[in-house]
């Protein structure tokens, strides 16, 4: 994932987390979540 990918996908998550009622009931936002941290873990 490139910088301007990571950064949007930062973003896109914050604003879903400040709006949890438009959340779709399949997207598992803490899921989104975690994955993006595990990304920032796989750094050095």
């Amino acid at each position: 994932m490139g910088d301007k990918s990571e950064a949007f996908c930062q973003q896109t998550l914050m604003v879903l987390a400040q709006n949890k009622p438009i959340i779709p009931p399949e997207l598992d936002l803490a899921e989104a979540e975690r994955d993006l941290y595990k990304l920032d873990l796989l750094r050095p």
